[in-house]
């Protein structure tokens, strides 16, 4: 079977390759089977959608589910973050500010000298370095030069951006760790990628599509190539090499198409990868620590309805801003995501999770210090008012190996720094596109 014969999505549909069209429509049975030699190698068999972009290895699942705006921030916790559920937000980024307001003009006028991130080649490639230059000359080259900006959403922005009233109360807001804004002419093209925080983006001009893989097949995805520092494979997301992915090839995924006005809520651990269309292309991402328990009662003061909710960013706090900051939610939810979805925890349960890592003694001590009313239960309240900064000094054995990586204090980046790209670099490949 020649490659051109079956190209799902961008189609290039040959008509003579009718034997390679019925052994990719048999992949939704069986995804690895093999199609039948072509002319050119008679004695070679070849995988379905090899050399071909990811997706076209085995038809979609399905596409992610779409909702008109918003959602409050209760059922965007119960329908959505509990559920693992990605979701597309329709025309919710309307209410934005900046989704009318950041015209090329207007940026160049408001923010023209403001220094920002750009990366050379528009094929992400995380072995190659940023550059700062000003905003007014990025607006001057980039329709027409090969270049992609990738910038911190530093206070200078925030007035002009909301945040999504889904992520205004229940703790959400206490756990804003970084943002960012994705700037191009389009045609631009992410590496497969997962983010260890949730996230939501929204699309101000363009169009992406994406591909996304449920964490529950990471020992697909991470089967070959796969980099935990940094947790990005190397594979060529436009030409899957299936003779050196073959277990990705495997994988169930599901589309996503996004357009100016939508955003997108993808669940932390999801991987994906993000492909911008043609033309201009402007998003902003929010990345937040994925939260296991939502403080209901801390959202009664917000209004009824999640459209009358928008409020400027610059009511709140992007912790990465502030050189101070060590993310402690997220800490949070590394030690007890393995709770997830209970409604409380008893000692004994806590023994049985924790005993491959801790010995007895140790994980009562552990439990008591969480338990503040001392009736022998933890509540989700209880954890998340712990100060989790002291617990950790005496239980250092509950954070990772790679501590001081995952929890590295950003450095304060006010507008004109002269921030060093290495630096840059390194943070924004931290959390790839959405």
């Amino acid at each position: 079977m020649n490659d051109e014969c079956f190209y799902f999505g961008k189609s290039n549909f040959n008509l003579g390759c009718i034997l390679g069209f019925a052994c990719a429509l048999i992949t939704v049975i069986v995804p690895t089977v093999l199609c039948e030699p072509d002319d050119k190698h008679p004695n070679k068999q070849q995988a379905v959608g090899h050399l071909m972009p990811l997706g076209q290895q085995r038809l979609p699942e399905g596409s992610v589910h779409k909702v008109i705006g918003f959602p409050d921030a209760k059922r965007f916790f119960d329908d959505y973050v509990q559920q693992n559920e990605p979701v597309v937000f329709k025309g919710a980024a309307n209410h934005i500010p900046a989704f009318k307001l950041w015209t090329d003009t207007y940026l160049n006028e408001k923010y023209g000298h403001i220094r920002v991130s750009a990366e050379q080649g528009k094929k992400e490639n995380r072995s190659e370095k940023s550059f700062l230059l000003p905003l007014s000359e990025f607006l001057q080259v980039y329709r027409t030069e090969d270049v992609y900006m990738v910038q911190d959403l530093t206070e200078a922005f925030h007035a002009d951006y909301s945040l999504p009233p889904c992520l205004s109360c229940g703790g959400f807001e206490r756990g804003l760790e970084v943002g960012t804004i994705w700037f191009s002419s389009g045609d631009t093209q992410s590496v497969l990628h997962m983010d260890d925080v949730d996230n939501i983006n929204c699309l101000l001009d363009g169009q992406k599509e994406l591909v996304l893989i449920d964490r529950e097949y990471d020992y697909l995805v991470e089967a070959e190539h796969w980099h935990q520092e940094g947790t990005y494979s190397d594979v060529d997301v436009a030409a899957v090499d299936l003779n050196k992915f073959p277990s990705l090839g495997q994988a169930p995924w599901w589309k996503a198409v996004v357009e100016a006005g939508d955003c997108i809520f993808i669940p932390y651990r999801w991987y994906h990868s993000v492909y911008s269309t043609p033309g201009r292309n402007l998003a902003v991402n929010l990345f937040f620590a994925h939260r296991l328990w939502l403080d209901e009662k801390d959202c009664d003061s917000k209004p009824e309805h999640p459209q009358d909710q928008y409020e400027s960013l610059a009511k709140y706090r992007i912790n990465s801003l502030h050189p101070e900051h060590v993310a402690v939610d997220k800490m949070r939810a590394d030690i007890f995501e393995v709770f997830e979805g209970e409604p409380e925890i008893d000692l004994e349960y806590a023994t049985d999770v924790w005993e491959d890592i801790m010995d007895p003694a140790e994980i009562q001590a552990l439990f008591e210090a969480f338990d503040t009313n001392k009736d022998m239960i933890l509540s989700w309240k209880e954890i998340y008012d712990a100060d989790i900064l002291e617990l950790l000094g005496d239980f250092p054995f509950l954070l990772p190996e790679n501590v001081d990586e995952q929890y590295e204090k950003p450095r304060d980046w006010q507008d004109g720094d002269e921030m060093d790209a290495d630096h840059y670099q390194s943070s924004h490949h931290e959390h790839g596109e959405l």
